[in-house]
């Protein structure tokens, strides 16, 4: 069982690669079912599995019922010539029954034909010597490989899954990582070493523009800096804004894009957390729900606020705050344009507003419930809920945060 629990640890990854959360999951050659189980963990709504093994049955069952829960589906047949009636599905898997047909093969051909049926999104795994043979049979049905996967599996994953697995997709359903600009609100000039090479090397992988803004003491006029020179610098789909005490690996910053436009996420926040311990988490309450999950593998959520330690902001979110703030002059989170000094002016996408009156705290002279500021993050989020946007955060990545040490995931 070891190896098929290892197994079950590149559903993690794989869901982090592709960047979305699949509401419904086929996985071919399913065997004893944790895979699904995985699935299962992480609110996958619909999973399906396909074996004709014999022992699936005994494993998968438990007392005569299916023992992986509600939503799960059992389809106990030759995964390589089954016929899915036309259901279609999210994602779909293949990682232990290429290793059972013969190349080149007849089967071999059926076998990609079924799980293409299946969805526009196929994770496959083969004898890395073999997969060359099979992204030939997926690319004469329109499906190309990317290779997302192999080099994120973790050490304990089986070497014939770590290096024979790729994503295929059909063109139009690439998992690609969008054009973006980083942005870097750097008061005093200095960065930590270890963001400046994490940032330089992803700007220099991929053309994208770093700026950053050392000469405002105001953390929110230097935000609204930075966003203008997005807005009128170029046309890159995402602004990434990463804090200057932020220690980010560049495959987090890869994550995060990728997440916010698979996901089509216009605000994709990371985690972080606070200068203290025992520590926080530095976003608002949850939309739903009483609190927020933070564990390594925890799903998107949408929240009323986000810290800005990193954080994916697409274009159209600024479009909207200033489309609506052209229809609400008279509202006091409206954006206007503003002098930052040095002669420029920017609309102040940032700028600290008052917030609703907060029930915990009173006036001692008037009695009357307390408006305090909110932060120049908070205030930014407040104005994309206005205009009808929304805010989401992923505990899947977790930068350090740089204090007296880099505080972390653990300290929370």
């Amino acid at each position: 069982m070891g190896r098929v629990r290892a197994a079950a640890g590149m559903v993690p990854e794989i869901r982090l690669a592709i960047g979305y959360e699949p509401r419904s999951v086929i996985d071919f050659g399913c065997g004893s079912g944790e895979r699904l189980r995985c699935w299962r963990s992480f609110g996958v709504p619909e999973v399906t599995g396909v074996d004709e093994s014999p022992e699936t049955w005994r494993v998968q069952t438990l007392d005569g019922k299916p023992c992986l829960g509600i939503g799960t589906t059992h389809v106990f047949a030759d995964p390589t010539r089954h016929s899915l009636g036309g259901s279609r599905f999210e994602l779909a898997m293949a990682v232990d029954v290429a290793c059972r047909v013969e190349v080149p093969s007849a089967a071999a051909g059926a076998l990609v034909d079924t799980v293409c049926a299946a969805s526009d999104r196929v994770v496959f795994c083969s004898e890395p010597d073999r997969l060359e043979y099979w992204a030939r049979l997926f690319r004469s049905r329109g499906y190309l490989g990317q290779d997302l996967l192999r080099r994120r599996f973790p050490e304990d994953v089986p070497e014939e899954y770590r290096f024979g697995t790729l994503l295929f997709c059909r063109a139009d359903k690439m998992v690609a990582l969008p054009s973006f600009e980083i942005l870097i609100p750097c008061a005093d000039g200095n960065m930590e070493r270890e963001l400046t090479l994490a940032v330089t090397g992803i700007a220099r992988e991929n053309g994208a523009p770093i700026r950053n803004v050392d000469h405002q003491a105001c953390v929110d006029k230097a935000r609204a800096e930075l966003a203008e020179m997005f807005m009128r610098g170029g046309d890159a789909e995402f602004a990434l804004f990463i804090d200057a005490d932020q220690l980010p690996s560049a495959q987090q910053a890869y994550d995060l894009l990728i997440m916010a436009k698979m996901s089509e996420r216009e605000v994709l926040a990371a985690f972080a957390s606070r200068k203290s311990i025992p520590s926080g988490h530095a976003h608002g309450a949850p939309v739903r729900g009483d609190g927020l999950f933070i564990g390594a593998w925890g799903p998107q959520q949408q929240v009323v606020s986000a810290g800005f330690g990193m954080v994916a902001v697409h274009r159209d979110a600024f479009r909207r705050i200033a489309g609506w703030s052209r229809r609400h002059t008279a509202h006091p989170w409206s954006v206007k344009d503003t002098h930052i000094g040095h002669g420029k002016l920017v609309r102040d996408f940032f700028r600290p507003v008052l917030g609703r009156p907060n029930p915990g705290k009173k006036s001692l002279r008037t009695g009357a419930w307390i408006r305090e500021y909110m932060s120049e993050d908070v205030s930014f989020c407040a104005r994309v809920t206005a205009s009808g946007g929304s805010i989401w955060a992923t505990p899947a990545i977790w930068p350090g945060h740089v204090g007296r040490f880099v505080y972390g995931r653990e300290h929370v």
